[in-house]
């Protein structure tokens, strides 16, 4: 669920949202909390001004794009049983 999707819920406030990019330059943005580019800039000022609003933290940690469970279905095209990422299982 995306930060404006779990900002427009009632229940949406005092939260931790973690989104895995394979995008370096948005990663490092989004903890820098800005950016050279003025596009990244402006799409860091809505989600400040969201995340402030409903106090909400966006937790957006590089990794690998092979890495990236998101990624797996579309990569896997020759296997049909492509298995899906437990993303609550390292968690336990």
């Amino acid at each position: 669920m995306g930060l404006y999707a779990r900002a427009s819920d009632l229940d949406g406030h005092d939260m931790v949202s973690l989104s895995l990019q394979d995008n370096a330059c948005v990663s490092y943005a989004v903890t820098k909390g800005r950016s050279a580019s003025f596009t990244i800039n402006t799409v860091l000022r809505k989600v400040a001004a969201v995340s402030l609003a409903r106090n909400l933290r966006l937790i957006a940690p590089w990794v690998s794009t092979h890495d990236q469970p998101a990624d797996e279905a579309s990569r896997d095209e020759e296997d049909d049983d492509a298995v899906l990422y437990d993303a609550t299982a390292s968690w336990a």
